[in-house]
């Protein structure tokens, strides 16, 4: 962290004696203190000759009689570190999602499949001129609406065909000519 006067002195800097930073170059014309006196933030991505690396400076007017800007600093590869390490868990969270997604639609889909399978079952029973009423329960969605309504009217329809009416045998359907 860097004390900065109004005047671009250095009052302080937390990796600098006190010797040496009285011996520091004028900050005034740093492009994040000066963006920080026109905008009250600023920030600036460059080379630190000082250290000899990349820095993200940001700096903030603060209200104190001797100093008019704080400026704390932190080395570019430390924040790409975290960075990676960030869109490492996204990508670990985004693969977890993906496989959950994938499973649920799995499961829902195996189980509507399989409803559907057993009402084509039944309606394969009935063309074969079974009619004997369905044992299952046919859910409430708009499936299930569908195939009580198949099964009621295959029973009344099947119920007062003339031949099952006298032979009391099942319906069979006739063959085309």
């Amino acid at each position: 962290m860097t004390l900065i006067a109004g005047d671009g002195r250095v009052f302080g800097d937390s990796a600098e004696s006190p010797a040496s930073v009285a011996t520091m170059e004028n900050h005034a014309s740093r492009p994040e203190v000066v963006l920080a006196r026109e905008h009250g933030l600023g920030m600036s991505r460059r080379h630190s000759d000082t250290i000899n690396l990349d820095m993200l400076y940001v700096a903030v007017p603060i209200a104190h009689p001797s100093i008019a800007f704080v400026r704390v600093a932190l080395p570019l590869s430390n924040i790409r570190q975290q960075l990676e390490s960030m869109l490492v868990a996204i990508g670990l969270a985004l693969g977890i999602a993906l496989a959950s997604a994938l499973a649920i639609g799995w499961l829902f889909s195996s189980r509507m499949g399989k409803r559907v399978r057993a009402i084509a079952g039944v309606a394969t029973r009935y063309r074969e001129g079974d009619l004997t009423p369905a044992r299952l329960d046919f859910g409430e969605d708009e499936l299930g609406v569908v195939a009580r309504a198949l099964d009621n009217t295959v029973q009344v329809v099947g119920g007062s065909s003339p031949s099952r009416r006298a032979t009391g045998r099942a319906w069979k359907p006739s063959s085309p000519a």
